[in-house]
């Protein structure tokens, strides 16, 4: 035999040939392993803060109506008012009152309160609140952004608390997007 470096003898060449598919072939398949464990963890993960949004939403909603503003000032009818110490719910309420009784009004300092409040309950979200009742002229509405309601974000979650302004039912509504 020839051993010589023009040599036929490629069983070493063979070999690690085997060994180098042999390779190829278990990290293809870890990697499909992988890839389809990270997807059912994945999708695991969004259900589950989900989940815990939808409890984070109904507990802002819940702790920003007993959240206390004030003093705050407005105007109705050309007569200069303040509102003293005040829950977020009256505030809302004075706002939806105002709004179905008096012609000429400003309420900006009431709706901006309110908005103060969320906006430091809510972290790392997009926010908007709208209140209504029966008759109402125009729904109460703040937002971190200048969107409606309507045109939130993709993945939203709501909590609604119902309202009763002068005997009128309604509901205040927070919206939380991403």
């Amino acid at each position: 035999m020839n051993h010589g470096p023009l040599s036929n003898d490629h069983r070493g060449i063979s070999a690690i040939f085997d060994a180098l598919m042999f390779f190829v072939i278990v990290l293809a398949a870890s990697g499909a392993l992988f890839l389809g464990v990270s997807n059912i963890s994945r999708s695991a993960a969004e259900e589950l803060s989900t989940r815990d949004i939808g409890r984070y939403v109904s507990e802002v909603a819940a702790s920003a109506l007993d959240c206390t503003v004030g003093p705050v000032s407005f105007t109705v009818d050309g007569t200069d008012r303040s509102l003293g110490a005040a829950t977020v719910l009256d505030c809302v309420c004075l706002y939806l009152s105002i709004r179905s009784k008096a012609d000429n009004f400003a309420l900006d300092n009431l709706t901006s309160s309110v908005k103060q409040i969320y906006t430091q309950l809510v972290e790392g979200h997009h926010f908007a609140v709208q209140g209504s009742v029966e008759n109402a002229s125009a729904p109460f509405f703040v937002s971190d952004k200048a969107a409606d309601a309507g045109g939130i974000g993709k993945v939203r979650w709501t909590s609604v608390v119902p309202l009763e302004v002068d005997g009128s039912r309604g509901e205040l509504t927070l919206f939380l997007w991403r």
